[in-house]
């Protein structure tokens, strides 16, 4: 078998722009989370303000969609638009304070997102005195916290591979907020090292990672009989169209630029976790199958154990109620051979009784015994016996 040939190196254009959408990202996700809490807890003049640095987040993602190779035309308007959004969000500072340790390491996170723009740009460092290290950074790899979601909510565990810590926790949160119990993996090593444990419905994969990136992960994952079912959704900051055709032939279930839409976002995930469900549910059928087929063939051979399809009997479709069908003759089957049973056994009393009596009579009637008789009768006869 040949190894699989190595992705191509994105672009320089392409990596720019990977590089300089992931601080814009962070605007957009925590800016929309923000919003949602600002708008349940009635607080319009702070989703007012939240709502300018969307439309900031949006003018800078279209600025860098055509970007360059290089920085020479991009640094001015960069700077323009990430000092805006620093702005703002020193007016929110001033307006009140957060409504918690949460929320506060929220807007932290977005004034280093609009600092490591200002740096891009032109060195230019964040407006907030607070350092990064104390913004509450989660775990590289334990589920997080996160709030409900409005509607239906989802349900599965998903595993979320990305190298970028802020990228993995906003992830992680949004994908909380759907219903989903979430796990966090720093890389792509980290990420099938967690996948050996199993349990999971669902893997969001970063395709640019340092190390591993998800290129070869996904192609682990579908080169293993354990994992090759699991669904992939490849998450990446690259729009390049042969990084998309790359991952859908591997075998992902979709590709999702980062910053994904919340709606979007949850299609993608309910359409794969039902997937999931669907081909989970087949794999059961099939076994239960192959129950009742060993079941059938152990019953003809007179082993046949009733535990054996009790799982398979609580099934509410066709297959449950073909495995009780098949119970109940399992049991008239076994209460007819034990009656049978029970018959030959006094068949084989009667039997015996009668061979004893006829091995009694060919004794009986031998000249030998019946000469014993005679003399017995004269000895009683004789008058000594008397």
């Amino acid at each position: 078998m040949t190894a699989s040939a190595a992705p191509p190196v994105p672009s320089p254009a392409a990596r720019l722009r990977h590089d300089l959408r992931t601080p814009v990202n962070h605007l957009l996700g925590y800016g929309e989370m923000l919003m949602e809490e600002a708008e349940a807890a009635g607080r319009a003049d702070r989703v007012a303000g939240l709502a300018r640095i969307r439309d900031t987040a949006r003018e800078l993602i279209g600025l860098i969609d055509v970007a360059p190779a290089t920085l020479d035309r991009l640094g001015d308007a960069l700077h323009d638009l990430a000092s805006r959004v620093l702005g703002e969000l020193e007016r929110l500072r001033q307006a009140g304070p957060p409504a918690g340790p949460g929320e506060a390491a929220d807007f932290q996170r977005m004034a280093d997102a609009a600092g490591l723009l200002l740096r891009f740009a032109d060195g230019g460092t964040a407006i907030f005195d607070a350092s990064p290290a104390d913004a509450g950074d989660a775990p590289a790899s334990p589920a997080v916290g996160g709030e409900s979601s409005p509607g239906p909510a989802l349900s599965g565990r998903v595993l979320i591979v990305d190298d970028d810590l802020a990228n993995r926790e906003l992830l992680g949160r949004r994908v909380e907020r759907e219903g989903c119990a979430v796990v966090l993996a720093a890389g792509g090593a980290e990420a099938l090292a967690r996948l050996e444990a199993g349990g999971f419905d669902l893997v969001l994969l970063d395709l640019v990672m340092p190390g591993m990136d998800g290129d070869e992960v996904l192609r682990r994952l579908k080169a293993d009989p354990r994992h090759r079912d699991l669904p992939v959704l490849m998450i990446s900051a690259l729009d390049e169209q042969d990084a998309v055709v790359r991952c859908i032939e591997a075998g992902a279930e979709d590709y999702l630029p980062k910053g994904v839409d919340a709606v979007l976002l949850r299609a993608r995930l309910g359409a794969c976790l039902r997937k999931k469900r669907a081909r989970d549910q087949e794999l059961a059928y099939l076994r239960d199958v192959g129950v009742l087929t060993t079941a059938a063939a152990s019953l003809q051979a007179g082993t046949f154990d009733p535990a054996a399809v009790d799982g398979i009997t609580r099934r509410p479709d066709a297959l449950g109620n073909l495995a009780r069908v098949f119970a109940g003759m399992a049991q008239e089957v076994r209460a007819r051979e034990l009656r049978l049973a029970a018959q030959v056994a006094e068949l084989r009393i009667e039997i015996d009784e009668a061979k004893k009596a006829r091995a009694v009579a060919e004794i009986v009637e031998t000249d030998y015994f019946q000469d014993l008789q005679r003399r017995v009768a004269e000895l009683r006869r004789h008058p000594l016996a008397r």
